[in-house]
């Protein structure tokens, strides 16, 4: 086997999509929500590249069956991309037919990423863009101020104004404005440098291809399958055995109840989680919080939140 020739016209355009981006797009910077007791200030920037809003709307299921085996995964709602899930679709469907207590655990979490300054931290670099990923509430209240004739556009780098985000003792966020308006910078070439290295958040998360969608759909199967079993199974009275590739063809019937007392399974408290905590997961393992990013981003995501959910 000899050498080839390397594609020139490929390098070109590589060099090119380095050449045209400001800033490293593959290089993150993530921001984290105050936890309890705590306060950041930050400032919300405007839209850059090829954003129409500040921020990026994103829908997530949570531990829905892996179509290609065992366990669970996470899987990012096609509703992300103005497109129709078939996940939701389906539970939708299932939810009419056998009710919400089938379904709720599926439901697609919404959540809005932001590019932002963040002031008076040591954690963070001063003037340098982060992004904040805040949930469902948050963004509200961030569409109703900016709705608000009092601030107007809170993203504006001249006439715009600081947030101070707190975490409250009942774990819910507070936002209060600073009230004085102010520049983020103090020229317009600094201000410029802040835009440049803000990032494209639609170029985050991947456009779905073929592929993705065909996966969203064997989800949305596998799904229909265990509300259906778990409906059957309530309703007949019926216990059915399953090996991977075949059903059970003898069900075992399960008998009413006599009124001799039965045994109760022993109640697993909050922080008495059957789940072990894996090699090299942070100290912080077992105490998943939904607003908090580098939970959502962390390899051990999976296992955390069923720790956290006594397993």
């Amino acid at each position: 086997m000899g050498f080839k020739k390397p594609d020139l016209n490929a390098i070109r355009q590589m060099q090119e999509q380095f050449q045209s981006s400001k800033s490293n797009q593959t290089d993150y910077r993530w921001a984290s929500l105050p936890e309890k007791g705590e306060t950041i200030k930050v400032r919300f920037l405007p839209p850059v590249g090829e954003m129409n809003l500040p921020f990026f709307k994103l829908y997530k299921h949570y531990q829905v069956p892996n179509p290609e085996g065992e366990g669970t995964l996470n899987f990012t709602c096609l509703r992300t991309w103005n497109m129709e899930c078939p996940i939701c679709s389906k539970i939708e469907h299932l939810k009419r037919k056998f009710g919400d207590d089938f379904v709720n655990q599926w439901y697609a979490s919404m959540r809005g990423f932001f590019n932002v300054l963040i002031k008076d931290d040591p954690n963070y670099v001063s003037g340098l863009p982060y992004i904040l990923g805040m949930p469902k509430s948050g963004l509200i209240w961030f569409l109703g101020i900016m709705g608000d004739e009092d601030y107007g556009d809170i993203t504006d780098p001249y006439t715009g104004f600081w947030v101070k985000i707190s975490r409250m003792d009942n774990n819910q966020l507070r936002f209060d404005i600073v009230p004085k308006p102010s520049p983020i910078a103090s020229t317009d070439e600094e201000i410029n440098q802040i835009a440049e290295q803000c990032f494209d958040l639609t170029k985050i998360w991947r456009n779905p291809d073929d592929e993705y969608i065909i996966t969203a759909n064997k989800i949305a199967d596998r799904i229909e399958a265990i509300v259906k079993e778990k409906a059957g199974l309530l309703e007949t009275g019926k216990s059915v055995v399953e090996t991977p590739n075949q059903v059970n063809p003898n069900p075992v019937n399960i008998t009413k109840p006599t009124p001799v007392p039965q045994p109760t399974q022993p109640k697993v408290e909050p922080n008495q989680s059957s789940v072990q905590k894996p090699p090299g997961a942070p100290d912080c393992f077992g105490n998943f919080n939904e607003s908090d990013t580098r939970c959502l981003i962390c390899i051990h995501e999976i296992e955390c939140r069923q720790a956290t959910q006594g397993g």
